[in-house]
């Protein structure tokens, strides 16, 4: 693994680490080139061509397929997530059988990505678990160039995730969808 690493710029390195994928030695005796690393168990799975989410979170989210033709809204909408200078979160709402869901699907076909389909009811409501399994969701969009899609993020007022959502997705720099029955 280690020759793999070495030819790459030191940053891509550090976001490999970042995104928890390796673990590298701190010795900062120990030059960069030689400290050691360990290649986490998921970064194996995907070297190996394994596309599947995350464990930590395979229970809430799936890698979802976008091959609905789209639509001149949703065309104009991903043309707005393009031009988009910051990374957007786009908001579908209506009630149940509306098209939230095509819409989203639409707008990602004319964004030439797939989703990554969360069910915001199915995830932890503690804190901590909530936190990695946001860090874990915004890995595997990074790391599959998908886009995350939140479903039914208002079927529970009290759930913690509205408030963490910004702040786990930090080190996600792609859009975020999201549904609701109700505007939030």
């Amino acid at each position: 693994l280690w020759r793999t690493l070495v030819p790459l710029p030191m940053h891509r390195v550090e976001a490999l680490a970042d995104l928890g994928l390796i673990e590298i030695s701190t010795d900062r005796r120990v030059p960069h080139h030689r400290r050691s690393v360990r290649a986490n168990d998921r970064l194996v799975e995907i070297a190996s061509g394994e596309v599947r989410v995350d464990g930590d979170i395979r229970e809430v989210a799936r890698i979802g397929e976008s091959s609905i033709h789209g639509s001149v809204a949703a065309d104009e909408l991903a043309d707005a997530v393009r031009a988009s200078t910051t990374a957007p979160m786009l908001l579908a709402v209506g009630p149940v059988g509306s098209g939230r869901a095509t819409l989203l699907k639409q707008i990602a076909r004319a964004l030439e990505a797939r989703l990554l389909e969360i069910q915001t009811s199915r995830l932890a409501r503690d804190l901590g678990t909530l936190e990695r399994q946001l860090k874990a969701i915004a890995r595997e969009a990074t790391l599959f160039d998908v886009i995350p899609v939140f479903s039914g993020i208002d079927e529970d007022a009290e759930h913690p995730v509205i408030g963490a959502l910004g702040s786990a997705l930090r080190t996600y720099a792609g859009p975020v969808f999201c549904s609701a029955r109700n505007a939030i």
